[in-house]
C-alpha cells in the first residue's frame, strides 16, 4: 500500500478511537482573520497615512495577538495524540501565518523608525497586493474542516498575486535609485546622500513588503499540499 494511503489509513482509525481535536480548527480560524486583520490595518496605514502611532500600534497589538495564537496552536500540537493533518504541516501552516503579521510589524515600524511623510505608490499597491493574498489563505484557513483539492483558485490567485508584487518592489527600488541619479548633475551632494538614504529605506520597506506576500505564498502551498494529501 502506498504511503499516503497507508498513512490516511492508519489516521482514520485513530480518528475512529479517539475523537479529532477540533481545537486546532477554530484557533486556524482565529489566526487566518487576524492575520487578515494585521494585513488590513497596515493597508489602511498606507492610503490613510494619519494618526500614523496609533495605527502602528494597532498592528503591533495583532502581530502580538498572532504570536498568542501560533504559541496556541503548538501547544496543541504538543499536547494532542490525535491531530486532523500531519504535525508538521500544521506547525508550518502556523508559521507561515505568523510569518505574515512580523512583517506587517515591521513595515509599520520602519514607517515610524524613519520618519516616512508619505508612503509611496509602490508601498499603497504592494499593501493592498498583500491583503489580497491574505484574504485567499484566510477564505481556506478559515474552514480546514472542508479542505479539498478543488480550492485550486486559492493557490493560483496567491501565486500571480506574489509574481505581481515582486515586479513592483523591483520597480518601486529602481524608481527611487533613479530619482537619486539624477540630482548628481545639479543638487549639493547633501540633497544626493538624503535621497540615497530614502532609496534605501524605501528598499527595507518594500522587501518586508514582499515578503509578507512570499510567505502568503508559503501558506497557500502548504494548503494545497494538505488539500492534496487528504483529498
Amino acid at each position: 500500500m502506498p504511503h499516503g494511503k497507508a498513512h490516511n489509513l492508519a489516521q482514520g482509525i485513530l480518528r475512529a478511537l479517539h475523537p479529532t481535536e477540533t481545537r486546532f480548527y477554530d484557533l486556524f480560524a482565529e489566526a487566518g482573520a487576524n492575520m487578515k486583520r494585521g494585513a488590513e490595518l497596515l493597508a489602511d496605514l498606507m492610503r490613510n497615512y494619519q494618526n500614523v502611532p496609533e495605527k502602528v500600534a494597532a498592528i503591533e497589538a495583532a502581530e502580538h495577538e498572532g504570536d498568542r495564537i501560533t504559541q496556541a496552536i503548538l501547544r496543541e500540537l504538543s499536547s494532542s495524540f490525535v491531530t486532523p493533518f500531519d504535525r508538521e504541516d500544521i506547525s508550518q501552516l502556523a508559521q507561515c501565518l505568523d510569518n505574515v503579521l512580523d512583517f506587517c510589524e515591521a513595515v509599520s515600524a520602519r514607517l515610524l523608525w524613519f520618519e516616512i511623510a508619505k508612503p509611496t505608490d509602490s508601498a499603497v499597491r504592494l499593501a493592498d497586493i498583500l491583503v489580497q493574498c491574505a484574504s485567499e489563505i484566510d477564505l481556506v484557513v478559515s474552514d480546514l474542516r472542508n479542505l479539498h483539492k478543488g480550492q485550486e483558485e486559492h493557490w493560483r490567485k496567491v501565486n500571480s498575486l506574489e509574481n505581481q508584487a515582486d515586479d513592483i518592489e523591483r520597480a518601486g527600488l529602481a524608481g527611487e535609485l533613479q530619482r537619486a541619479k539624477q540630482l548628481i548633475p545639479t543638487a549639493d551632494w547633501r540633497d544626493y546622500a538624503l535621497a540615497m538614504v530614502e532609496a534605501n529605506q524605501w528598499g527595507a520597506i518594500y522587501e518586508r513588503l514582499e515578503r509578507a506576500t512570499d510567505y502568503c505564498e508559503d501558506a497557500a502551498n502548504v494548503l494545497e499540499a494538505m488539500a492534496t494529501k487528504y483529498a
